[in-house]
């Protein structure tokens, strides 16, 4: 993460790069999952929560992988736990909880507005299992 973290994705995208990494899913077998906090122009900043300063896409980050992020799916503009919880953290469920988390989490202080415009690139399977949970039990 850093302040201007959209350049990154914005550099991946650009002609000559992309040819670089744009069939490592399929001609290699392994997802490039690329999420940046924020997009070119802007600076990632701080909010308040839970009477803390945070940044959004950080706390995003941790709880996708404290699995919340566990049967996340994100359609259009609007999110549901659509996929059952299932102790599996798939590509797919992970992006999406990290977009979503990130850009409408609201700050407690209207001088620290959250102003989070993350960015999303790569090759990747949305249905890949990431992470599994060793015991399970819901």
């Amino acid at each position: 993460m850093s302040c201007f973290s959209g350049g990154l994705a914005e550099h991946l995208n650009s002609p000559g790069i992309k040819e670089l990494w744009k069939d490592r899913r399929r001609e290699e077998g392994r997802n490039f999952i690329v999420l940046t906090s924020q997009n070119e122009h802007l600076i990632s900043t701080p909010v308040v929560k839970d009477g803390e300063i945070i940044n959004p896409f950080t706390r995003a980050v941790a709880k996708a992988f404290a699995w919340e992020g566990d049967g996340f799916d994100l359609r259009g503009d609007k999110a549901a736990m659509t996929a059952r919880e299932d102790g599996k953290l798939t590509a797919g469920e992970l992006i999406d909880y990290i977009l979503y988390a990130t850009e409408t989490l609201c700050s407690e202080v209207q001088q620290r507005r959250n102003n989070a415009k993350p960015q999303l690139t790569g090759s990747f399977n949305r249905s890949d299992v990431l992470f599994q949970q060793k015991k399970y039990s819901h």
